[in-house]
């Protein structure tokens, strides 16, 4: 695998979507997916991205019915 650094933006992303899907979804990581995804979000932070999680759904009313 290539290091971070040498990643472009869209492989960071991707790789940090399907490890965050591992870790909340499938529920099946290690502790090393974890600390890369920690690693990958650092990052796209110093290539000017932020990366939020929301960790439940949220259900608001945009219109009134």
């Amino acid at each position: 695998m290539k290091s971070l650094e040498n990643m472009s933006d869209e492989e960071l992303k991707n790789r940090y979507l399907a490890l965050w899907d591992a870790i909340h979804v499938a529920d099946c990581f290690g502790s090393r997916d974890l600390i890369e995804m920690e690693a990958i979000a650092q990052e796209l932070e110093k290539r000017g991205y932020e990366v939020t999680e929301v960790c439940k759904p949220r259900i608001r009313k945009v219109r009134k019915a």
